[in-house]
């Protein structure tokens, strides 16, 4: 949600795995007190723009595709705050029913991998890392800057692919210094977050002048899901024919240039480092 930046929804794949036997078999199927209250709840990060925030002004990415997916449906969306600092905590919320169902986890090996207690939706977009540079850069910037130091978050995909390639990196806590990083001419490109460095490019001042890159690396794109506890197999289905018609009346292309989300090339389906970072 994801969401989430993609680290930390990368970060979720490890976390699931420590749910204990005993939440699952707590677990109890929602749709039957959702259709008797009429509310679907979704948990969100109170302050984790552009995915979500409390204030609503704007609401955040994952909230504006719940809440489009609530009306499909013809339920109310209800919104439990939790912070998503930890995956921990909001996988456990996700299990023990505090909330029906997550935006923004991603589909990949490492969720096949785990021994995990949850299912997830169809994938509704592609996320991943993009390269962020100035708009009058050449589309070949990340290749041209192997050498120049290109611009990264630590302990990130990114961070760990682009060490194996040989490329020199430079390392920043977030995309904000990364964004401040090329405006500086510091580096002249940063591979960021796809759905942060869209928004960034499309809110701020600072980022005017700066553009990201459709076309990426392959295993840094990521198909995105939603995920639902186990045992809610009929309320997965459901949301599967939301999102199909969410996508194809145009609604989630409106939720996309909003937010600046730049749809990435190619159909993902990288694998996230086995380490623990």
């Amino acid at each position: 949600m994801v969401r989430l930046s993609t680290r930390f929804a990368l970060g979720l794949a490890m976390a699931v795995s420590a749910l204990s036997a005993g939440e699952a078999s707590a677990q109890q199927a929602a749709l039957e007190r959702i259709k008797r209250t009429g509310t679907i709840n979704v948990c969100a990060d109170p302050v984790r723009l552009p995915y979500s925030n409390e204030k609503m002004d704007p609401p955040g990415f994952d909230l504006e595709f719940s809440q489009a997916v609530a009306q499909e449906l013809g339920f109310k969306l209800g919104i439990i705050w939790h912070s998503t600092h930890r995956g921990t905590k909001i996988v456990r919320q996700l299990a023990e029913g505090t909330c029906d169902f997550f935006p923004g986890f991603p589909v990949d090996a490492s969720f096949e991998e785990s021994n995990f207690r949850i299912i997830m939706s169809k994938p509704y977009y592609s996320s991943g890392f993009a390269t962020l540079t100035r708009t009058d850069a050449p589309d070949t910037i990340l290749a041209d800057s192997k050498t120049k130091g290109v611009g990264v978050q630590m302990g990130t995909l990114p961070d760990f692919r682009l060490f194996d390639r040989g490329y020199e990196r430079k390392l920043y806590r977030n995309t904000k210094e990364m964004i401040e990083a090329i405006v500086h001419k510091e580096v002249d490109a940063a591979v960021v977050p796809v759905l942060e460095g869209g928004y960034e490019v499309k809110t701020h001042g600072k980022a005017d002048g700066l553009k990201v890159l459709s076309n990426t690396e392959k295993d840094f794109v990521f198909p995105m899901a939603v995920g639902f506890r186990k045992s809610d197999t009929e309320l997965r289905d459901m949301v599967n024919v939301a999102i199909g018609k969410i996508q194809s009346d145009g609604r989630m292309k409106a939720i996309f240039e909003k937010y600046g989300m730049v749809e990435l090339a190619g159909a993902g389906g990288g694998v996230a480092p086995k380490s623990k970072a």
